[in-house]
C-alpha cells in the first residue's frame, strides 16, 4: 500500500469515527441524555464563609431529564430581580431556604416566594418577597447569608423554608468542603472518594481531558459506562 493510499484510509477511518461519535452525541442528547447535572455550568462560585454562593449576574439554562428552565441570578446573587432601598409603604419579606425556595426545576416566577408575592399583591402592590433560596444550603449557611447580606435588604419578615430531611445535616459541611471543577460545584470529600474509586478501577483508558469530556459530552459518558460494565462482567 502506497503512502497516499494509507493516508486516504486513515482519513476515511477517522472521518467515519467522528461521524459516528457526532451522530451518537446528537442521538443521546435528544433521546437518552446521559448528563444529569444538579446545576448549570458556572452558576456557583466559592465563598469563604458559606462554602459557595450563587454567581452574580449568571444567566443560563438548567437542562435536566424532566425539565429545561432558565436560571437568572441578579447582581445581588439571588434568583430574583435586583432590590434597591425599601420604600416606606412596602412590606418586604426575605424568603430563606434551599432548593425548594430557590425553585429547583421551575422557572423563577414559579418558585413559591414569587407565587407568594403575587398572592399578597392581588389587592394592593405593597409587598416584596425576595427569593433568597440556595440549593443545598443548611440553616447555618442561611444564617450566614442573613448576617452578611440579607439584613442589608431591610426585611420586615424573614421566612425560613425548612426541609427536615437534610437541613440540619447540611450544616455539617464546612466552608472548605466545596470544590469547583470546570464550572461545576462538587462536595470535595465525595469527589475525592469517587476519584479514588475511578483511579482503582481496572483497565482505565489513557484518554486525555477525561474530566472535561465527562462533564460535557453524553457520548463519552455512555461509552465509558458501557466499558466499565463490560470489565466488571468479565
Amino acid at each position: 500500500m502506497s503512502v497516499r493510499s494509507a493516508g486516504i484510509a486513515v482519513g476515511l477511518t477517522s472521518a467515519s469515527c467522528l461521524l459516528f461519535l457526532f451522530t451518537l452525541e446528537i442521538g443521546l442528547r435528544l433521546l437518552n441524555p446521559q448528563i444529569v447535572m444538579p446545576h448549570p455550568n458556572g452558576m456557583w462560585e466559592l465563598s469563604p464563609t458559606r462554602g459557595c454562593r450563587l454567581t452574580p449576574e449568571f444567566d443560563g439554562y438548567h437542562w435536566y431529564r424532566e425539565f429545561n428552565v432558565r436560571i437568572t441570578i441578579s447582581e445581588q446573587g439571588l434568583r430574583d430581580r435586583t432590590f434597591g432601598p425599601k420604600e416606606t409603604n412596602v412590606r418586604r419579606i426575605l424568603a430563606l431556604g434551599d432548593s425548594f425556595t430557590f425553585g429547583f426545576g421551575v422557572e423563577g416566577h414559579e418558585a413559591y416566594p414569587k407565587r407568594l408575592e403575587g398572592l399578597l399583591n392581588e389587592a394592593r402592590r405593597d409587598y416584596e418577597v425576595i427569593n433568597a433560596g440556595f440549593p443545598g444550603y443548611g440553616t447555618l449557611q442561611e444564617l450566614r447569608y442573613l448576617e452578611e447580606e440579607g439584613l442589608a435588604l431591610s426585611p420586615d419578615v424573614v421566612l425560613i423554608g425548612f426541609f427536615e430531611f437534610n437541613d440540619f445535616t447540611d450544616n455539617l459541611r464546612t466552608p472548605n468542603r466545596y470544590k469547583l471543577l470546570h464550572g461545576f460545584l462538587y462536595d470535595r470529600i465525595g469527589y475525592e472518594q469517587a476519584d479514588k474509586v475511578r483511579q482503582a478501577a481496572p483497565g482505565r483508558l489513557p484518554i486525555p481531558f477525561k474530566d472535561w469530556l465527562w462533564a460535557r459530552t453524553h457520548s463519552y459518558r455512555f461509552l465509558a459506562d458501557r466499558y466499565q460494565r463490560l470489565l466488571f462482567q468479565v
